[in-house]
């Protein structure tokens, strides 16, 4: 994969991808909460790449969430790094599953959904994340909903 890497300010790429998403789905009210703590971060990375992977968090959460109503987004920084976790309220991800999200052609499958889907979106977004030197985790609890956590290195202030 191919990147350009630029100055790119979170706040920005933020409000656009869920601009996008909240279009896109107009049935889950998409919350971003306070990004003062970001407002005047910014990062080296590829733009476009880092808009692949937080809409595929998005859509994900949007998903995986059929019955719930919000998206909930938070951002926070510190010296050296800022995370950016997308919440959402859905079916959750079994414990034995969470370590395999990442994994190519995984998808989690259950009696009680079936969604579609090749299973490569969070391989894809967690290739990306890597070459940016950062991390992509999840935490979740089935039936209550997963927060995947995406955290990237060298903030630096405008």
């Amino acid at each position: 994969m191919l990147y350009n890497f630029e100055e790119v300010r979170l706040t920005d790429l933020l409000e656009d991808i869920v601009v996008f998403a909240q279009q896109l789905s107009p049935s889950h009210q998409i919350l971003v909460e306070d990004l003062k703590d970001i407002q005047d971060v910014t990062i080296q990375g590829d733009r476009n790449r880092l808009e692949q992977v937080l809409g595929n968090l998005i859509s994900n959460a949007i998903k995986y969430s059929p019955t719930g109503s919000r998206i909930i987004i938070n951002a926070e920084s510190s010296a050296t790094e800022v995370k950016i976790a997308i919440t959402d309220f859905g079916i959750g991800i079994s414990p034995e599953n969470q370590e395999k999200v990442f994994h190519r052609y995984f998808r989690a499958e259950g009696k009680n959904f079936n969604f579609s889907g090749l299973g490569i979106g969070l391989y894809i977004s967690a290739e990306i994340v890597r070459a940016h030197s950062g991390n992509l985790e999840v935490k979740s609890e089935p039936g209550k909903g997963s927060t995947f956590v995406l955290t990237l290195p060298q903030l630096r202030n405008e």
